[in-house]
């Protein structure tokens, strides 16, 4: 059942939530969008990749994740070898492995519009899934070469090549080939979605499962964008003016990524694929923020898996803008982690079957998780 408009303008509405974090933090400013034009992107991206990995260092030691986690790291040719890309393997560490297991792998792609991120801005993010996870099935973090250097289509080909170097791999990393399941976070989900549906029409269907975190899934620019089927654009002219990333942002970030031809622009879009070609996609799990200029393309395209008859997990987080997880003590971000980790479990599961009601589950500041 697809969420109807009315529905989703509601979603846009700052959740309580983040009305109170904002009310007990003035300091962080968290509603502030004046971003000051950025004049030297890989300057930017390179202070904001440091900036962020001191504080992924300092909750993970804080919360003691550091010591719970291995981590090995790899290079991976990209395009025929003329270049590499960082790979991270986490691995919750609780003695209970056996050497040569093969156990289910979620292979991830990292967020930042195709600009920011390193393997050690995840660490946060892949350590606390792995830890909620157990020794039982690992991470692998594909990176990708970046804007403003490279511009797209290299990201997706590096994700391709990626998730190929896993399979090829898959005796030296302990892969179980039949279990494997790809997700991404925003600029990520694209990945993970473009990817899996080129593997199901290259006929390959290796995939257990795709697991989207508040995807970006279509072009601004490219023809019949998702907008015109909204009245007033939809989420993005509603969340335009949202914090984290607005309007702004998201048009640097575009800006960047250099999709200029008409082809580049459709590839980037695989949320306008028709229903037709996403037959035979992955059980698929999307999370979406109801505040997020991106919302909109999400629900479009779990909604149309769905309808393909793929069975679908479908979560909102209403009222929260995009990547409001940057923000860890709010309640949200703790589900969010608790709904990846629950989503990468469903996808193994091989007894789910196509969601029975269609509804979307709304999020409102609950979490179920234990305290680590």
């Amino acid at each position: 059942m697809r969420a109807d408009e009315k529905m989703r303008r509601a979603l846009g509405e700052p959740a309580a939530e983040w009305l109170a974090f904002d009310a007990a933090h003035p300091e962080l400013d968290i509603n502030n969008i004046d971003e000051p034009p950025v004049e030297d992107p890989a300057g930017f991206r390179d202070a904001a990749n440091a900036a962020k990995e001191e504080s992924v260092r300092r909750i993970l030691n804080e919360t003691g994740l550091a010591g719970k986690i291995t981590k090995r790291d790899y290079l991976v040719p990209v395009d025929e070898g003329g270049e590499s890309v960082p790979v991270r393997v986490y691995r919750y560490s609780s003695g209970d492995s056996t050497p040569g297991e093969k156990i289910p792998t979620f292979v991830y792609f990292h967020g930042g519009g195709f600009l920011l991120g390193t393997p050690s801005t995840e660490d946060l993010p892949c350590s606390t899934w792995a830890s909620l996870l157990g020794s039982r099935v690992q991470i692998v973090s594909v990176c990708y070469r970046h804007t403003p250097e490279h511009v797209f289509p290299t990201q997706p080909n590096d994700a391709w090549d990626g998730l190929n170097w896993v399979f090829a791999h898959a005796e030296m990393l302990g892969v179980d080939v039949d279990k494997v399941i790809l997700g991404g976070v925003s600029s990520g989900g694209n990945l993970a979605a473009g990817v899996a549906l080129r593997d199901v029409e290259e006929g390959g269907r290796r995939l257990k499962g795709l697991v989207l975190g508040m995807p970006w899934l279509v072009h601004r620019d490219v023809d019949h964008h998702p907008s015109g089927r909204y009245a007033g654009g939809g989420s993005m002219v509603q969340c335009r003016d949202s914090p984290i990333m607005s309007g702004i942002r998201y048009d640097l970030f575009t800006g960047l990524a250099a999709a200029n031809t008409r082809e580049d622009r459709e590839r980037f879009s695989v949320g306008l694929v028709d229903g037709e070609r996403l037959t035979g996609m992955p059980p698929t799990a999307v999370l979406v923020c109801g505040r997020d200029m991106l919302r909109d393309e999400g629900m479009d395209f779990a909604e149309k898996v769905e309808e393909a008859g793929t069975p679908t997990k479908k979560h909102v987080f209403k009222g929260l803008p995009h990547a409001f997880t940057k923000y860890h003590p709010l309640p949200s971000s703790k589900r969010f982690d608790e709904l990846m980790f629950e989503s990468i479990r469903w996808c193994l599961d091989d007894e789910k079957t196509a969601d029975e009601t269609g509804m979307w589950e709304m999020e409102e500041g609950k979490t179920t998780m234990n305290e680590k």
